[in-house]
């Protein structure tokens, strides 16, 4: 990427203060400023700021990609989970009256399909495909970005208000930790 070449000839100019180029320490100036004005002009506070923000988007993606693969993979266990508890709910409130299997099987899969996660996950795997694209572009459109960042955080809560799993629920936290964090990003790119 055109910004990774310019922050590797101009080191100097990447190194924010925890990151974040517009932050000033304790009424001193940060170090990027002190650079800009042994610079003289403004190309190291945007190769910072743009370096920066491609760096903890790329382990935020990551992350958010982790993320996704475990509430993936917890999936299955939760259904099965589910399944089980529909069926015994069902069982105790029709207690003493004959159940007819099959019915108890299509009412089973009723609440089953109402809980199941699936879109919600192949939406969301779909949103940060486009979304590591768009950063990835040499246009990185803020609107865009927050357009998607507002995509993935509607698909996780969506996730986490279907998820009747601890597991699931801890991972949807983190998740939207890191969504945050990248509209945290998102709105310095507009």
């Amino acid at each position: 990427m055109a910004v990774d070449a310019l922050a590797s000839e101009s080191p100097d100019a990447c190194r924010c203060t925890a990151g974040r180029p517009d932050s000033v320490e304790a009424g001193h100036l940060a170090p990027w400023m002190s650079r800009r004005i042994a610079v003289g002009g403004t190309l190291p506070i945007l190769v910072c700021t743009a370096t920066s923000m491609v760096r903890i988007e790329r382990s935020s993606l990551g992350s958010l990609d982790k993320q996704v693969k475990v509430i993936t993979e917890l999936r299955e266990e939760a259904n099965l989970q589910l399944q089980d508890r529909f069926e015994q709910k069902i069982r105790a409130r029709i207690k003493g009256t004959e159940i007819d299997p099959a019915r108890l099987s299509q009412e089973i899969v009723i609440q089953l399909e109402k809980a199941d996660i699936n879109e919600e996950l192949s939406r969301l795997s779909e949103h940060i495909k486009n979304y590591r694209q768009l950063v990835s572009s040499q246009q990185a459109e803020g609107k865009k970005l927050d357009f998607y960042t507002q995509e993935l955080l509607r698909e996780v809560n969506t996730i986490g208000s279907k998820s009747q799993v601890a597991k699931i629920t801890q991972s949807v936290v983190e998740a939207k930790t890191l969504i945050e964090r990248l509209r945290e990003q998102v709105q310095n790119v507009q």
